[in-house]
């Protein structure tokens, strides 16, 4: 791949995260909000806290801690403390959070990849992988 059509493909991403990101200010939550959300909803996170939403997300604690405060006070999140450890507190998902889980924007990209054939759909999500892969890691510093 050259170094112009490298850029010209990175610039097709760029602008279906942008168009994707616009359209993820919905329900009364921003991007961050829905990701922690979804992240909260999976059955197999092991551990449901906001220092692993913080390690998952690639943000700081602090950061982490504000969005499921959002979330909380919108109803959509509950903590409670850790049966397992008691300074440990869990985060769930409430019933009004999984209702909000049924409008999440993230079906305007599965949606049309959902479309592509399985192939297709499988080499887009080899190539995503190998992308975030070879990415550096997000600078903390820099927020």
């Amino acid at each position: 791949m050259t170094a112009s059509s490298a850029r010209a493909t990175a610039e097709l991403l760029d602008a279906l995260f942008r168009r994707y990101h616009v359209e993820a200010f919905t329900g009364g939550l921003n991007p961050a909000q829905w990701a922690a959300l979804r992240f909260f909803a999976r059955d197999l996170t092991d551990s449901k806290t906001a220092v692993s939403l913080a390690r998952f997300q690639g943000v700081s604690r602090a950061s982490a801690n504000d969005t499921v405060r959002a979330l909380v006070r919108k109803g959509l999140l509950a903590r409670m403390v850790s049966a397992e450890d008691g300074r440990r507190q869990e985060v769930s998902v409430t019933e009004q959070g999984m209702a909000a889980l049924e409008g999440d924007p993230l079906a305007l990209l599965c949606n049309p990849i959902g479309g592509l054939p399985e192939e297709v759909r499988r080499d887009f999500a080899g190539v995503v992988s190998q992308l975030l892969a070879a990415m550096p890691a997000p600078s903390r510093g820099n927020r």
